[in-house]
């Protein structure tokens, strides 16, 4: 979670040095190439990168006596444009790689107001009504089966979650309200099928976290 959050704020940081550094090149190019410098400016910045790509194309008229894109400009638009695409990646591969495996479910049944989150090892479900199932599918390393804690709260119904994995197979019981740490002796590190269950469930709290 924590390398999600710092890459999303590279990846903002960096647009915005990358956008300010371009709309000073044209403002500066549009004085000695085109007219109304601060209008191409703040074209660029509004509409990053077309803004630009438009001005390059239309706005900028050719000079061959006039100055060109200085290099000091060109290094730092290169290493921002780099850091950028770096950082995108980084935040797609992170939300792709921390719950690939987790992050889609599997839901059947009827629910009301429900919402359902995973992320780095966590996954909370709530739901204001809640009759049928929900499955996800982590990876559990060896440690992480050792912290398997479950907290979970209902005013009506039944809530149960079904752990598998081959053929091994456990049921626990989370109706009315329950906290605890689960026994995962009988699993293997690897692929871990979670199913939530519920038969007529209402104001349900569901949290399972294992990091």
């Amino acid at each position: 979670m924590a390398l999600f959050i710092i890459s999303i704020i590279l990846t903002v940081l960096s647009a915005i040095a990358l956008t300010a550094i371009c709309a000073l090149w044209v403002y500066k190019d549009a004085k000695v190439h085109s007219e109304h410098a601060a209008i191409w400016a703040l074209l660029s910045i509004m509409s990053f990168p077309i803004g630009l790509i438009i001005y390059i194309l239309v706005g900028r008229q050719k000079n061959s006596d006039a100055p060109t894109f200085k290099n000091h400009y060109k290094i730092p638009t290169i290493l921002l444009s780099i850091l950028l695409v770096a950082s995108i990646g980084l935040t797609i591969g992170t939300a792709l790689g921390d719950g690939m495996a987790g992050f889609s479910s599997v839901r059947t049944g009827s629910f009301s107001r429900s919402m359902d989150w995973y992320n780095n090892g966590h996954w909370t479900f709530n739901a204001s009504r809640a009759n049928g199932r929900i499955t996800r599918n982590p990876s559990l390393s060896a440690a992480e089966l050792n912290t398997v804690f479950i907290s979970s709260n209902n005013s009506e119904g039944e809530v149960r979650l079904i752990l598998s994995q081959g053929d091994v197979e456990e049921i626990i019981y989370l109706s009315d309200n329950f906290s605890g740490y689960i026994d995962m002796s009988n699993f293997n590190p690897g692929r871990i099928r979670m199913r939530l269950i519920f038969d007529a469930a209402r104001n349900v709290n569901t949290s399972i976290r294992w990091r």
